[in-house]
């Protein structure tokens, strides 16, 4: 009984029973539901894609899409349904028109030429209302959250940047503020890397002093900072480190161990 079956029963039942009874292919039949069955299979599509071309689909790109194929299918439904429920009333709207009431519900502004008239379109329209309120914020606080995770996680080196720019990539297993600034007073100490940009690669989250230091207006606008592995090709990927200059490999000064370390 899951969301797509009731669908697939709701749009080919009717189909199946005028078959024995003449007299119900009159039935208005919602086939413009079949949107939703549209957008699940768009999903699994990108995602088979993906799959196939060994791509990994950016989450916050992902929400993104699931975002705009529900708010089209939202839309879509309510103008269908709208356009079909007026039939019944006095005043009949084509689709432009049962569009535009749409858009200007859903907005809020309520201009007020266009209205349904009859009991169907009104019950049908406050469900819609109520759907739309009960989706469309889910969606957003997925998308809200998916894109704290990837600023938590330091996001991604574009691919513009990265063919516009001159950058290096810094690895090191730990953050430590002394380490990191000592190693971007001698780089830029050189006047020919001041153009440069510093992308920090490591795996651990940076503690206080270090968030501090990469806030200072002399480095906040050189140096970025993403959180993954040198030893992941994803991450690697993530910082373009087929296009970095150099490579950095920055190691703890305090081990005992030195080949730990």
């Amino acid at each position: 009984m899951s969301f797509n079956f009731i669908l697939e029963l709701v749009n080919n039942v009717p189909f199946i029973i005028t078959l024995s009874w003449p007299p119900l292919r009159n039935l208005f039949i919602p086939v413009f539901l079949n949107c939703w069955l549209a957008k699940y299979a768009l999903e699994n599509m990108f995602n088979d894609l993906h799959r196939a071309l060994q791509r990994s689909q950016s989450a916050l790109s992902q929400r993104l899409m699931v975002l705009s194929v529900t708010l089209l299918c939202l839309i879509f439904t309510s103008v269908c349904g709208y356009q079909h429920f007026q039939r019944a009333g006095s005043l009949h709207v084509n689709l432009f028109e049962s569009l535009y009431f749409v858009v200007v519900t859903f907005s809020t502004v309520g201009y007020g030429d266009y209205r349904p008239d009859c009991f169907p379109s009104q019950l049908f329209m406050v469900v819609m209302i109520c759907v739309a309120l009960i989706v469309l914020p889910t969606q957003f606080e997925q998308l809200a959250y998916t894109w704290m995770e990837r600023q938590k996680l330091g996001g991604t080196y574009s691919m513009h940047r990265a063919q516009s720019e001159r950058h290096v990539v810094v690895c090191s297993t730990t953050l430590r503020a002394d380490t990191i600034m000592d190693f971007l007073n001698e780089f830029y100490a050189h006047p020919l890397l001041q153009d440069y940009y510093v992308v920090l690669l490591s795996p651990c989250e940076p503690d206080t002093t270090t968030k501090m230091i990469l806030q200072v207006p002399m480095w906040a606008q050189r140096v970025i900072y993403i959180q993954g592995s040198a030893l992941k090709d994803a991450d690697l990927t993530r910082v373009r480190m087929n296009a970095a200059e150099a490579c950095f490999i920055l190691t703890g000064r305090n081990y005992a161990d030195r080949s730990a370390a």
